[in-house]
């Protein structure tokens, strides 16, 4: 797991700001989350989208972070009706690891990276985004999912 320990509380999630310019599809404040992934994309810096817990049919290419009561992992699967599975909790344990320490409202994204020299594999990458004044992002890398 990205951060290790399985019994472990959160304080952070991260939310939605519908933005269609932004690519963010998902109604205001929606909490969201990085879907189960079937195949890991070869490409190096494709863009893994989030999903609405509301509806998973709208998704955000970026989310906000917010605070809130402690929760643990166990609690947010629950809450948000997420599927358990290893790589799930996975994941979802990476992303929730790497927006502890961030402010609120800071927008966040998921990369996929290919990484290693011998051998290249994909690894999904959660990093705080810089928008500028014209309204594109920039990126600064947080934590990978390997």
């Amino acid at each position: 797991m990205c951060g290790g320990e399985s019994k472990r509380e959160f304080r952070k999630i991260l939310v939605s700001h519908y933005s269609p310019q932004n690519k963010c599809f998902a109604g205001d404040g929606a909490v969201l989350f990085v879907p189960p992934v079937p195949e890991k994309p070869k490409k190096h810096g494709t863009t893994q989208y989030f999903v609405s817990s509301q509806d998973r049919n709208k998704i955000s290419k970026f989310g906000w972070v917010k605070s809130v009561e402690k929760f643990d992992m166990s609690y947010f699967l629950e809450t948000y009706k997420i599927d358990p599975s290893p790589q799930q909790i996975e994941i979802i344990d990476c992303l929730l690891t790497s927006i502890t320490n961030l402010a609120d409202d800071t927008p966040v994204a998921a990369t996929w990276f290919n990484r290693g020299v011998e051998r290249r594999r994909p690894e999904l990458s959660f990093h705080r985004v810089f928008f500028t004044p014209e309204g594109r992002a920039a990126q600064d890398k947080l934590k990978t999912f390997r």
